[in-house]
């Protein structure tokens, strides 16, 4: 049975890769929820359900949330099959352990969790691993440059913090 430290070891196999929206492919392109999926399928993971995880269980989905597409659902779909929930949701920074996944409200006036993360550290200094496009890395980061776009691993500021809406587990990883 794999580790949370397996998971974020995983994680960090694919820092560096560039930003692609739909992308699953280390080293050449990647989006936020690819990360969790590519770490789960190289782990050999299932869903909450039992069923194994690949790149294309999906399908397409918008790069940015947008009228008459519920996101929300999406991410609630994809989130719940996905990952369990950890318990004590009311203070996520007690839940951010290695290997945790995070859905993060990357843009408050969509109002819709739209981007995911692997924690890779815990406190005092937890941080996370991820992957951004320009828009979103512009969203977080006001000193942005171009080429801040693709997979990261930084520290879970108190900006970060408070976009993060829920953490979760997978299910078949030992902490």
């Amino acid at each position: 049975m794999p580790t949370s430290a397996d998971v974020v070891a995983t994680a960090r196999r694919y820092l560096n890769t560039p930003f692609a929206h739909e992308g699953r492919v280390r080293g050449r392109a990647l989006d936020c929820v690819g990360l969790p999926i590519c770490v789960a399928i190289d782990l050999g993971l299932r869903t909450t359900s039992g069923v194994l995880i690949d790149s294309d269980m999906f399908g397409a989905y918008p790069r940015q949330p947008c009228a008459g597409y519920s996101t929300h659902e999406t991410a609630k779909k994809t989130f719940v099959m996905l990952w369990e929930r950890s318990p004590a949701r009311r203070n996520p920074s007690r839940e951010l352990l290695p290997g945790r996944v995070l859905s993060l409200l990357m843009d408050p006036r969509v109002g819709v969790p739209f981007h995911a993360a692997i924690v890779t550290a815990a406190a005092p200094a937890p941080t996370m691993i991820h992957c951004l496009g320009g828009g979103r890395a512009r969203l977080v980061n006001q000193n942005y440059r171009r080429g801040d776009e693709g997979v990261r691993e930084h520290i879970i500021d108190q900006k970060y913090l408070r976009r993060i809406v829920g953490v979760f587990r997978f299910p078949e990883v030992a902490e």
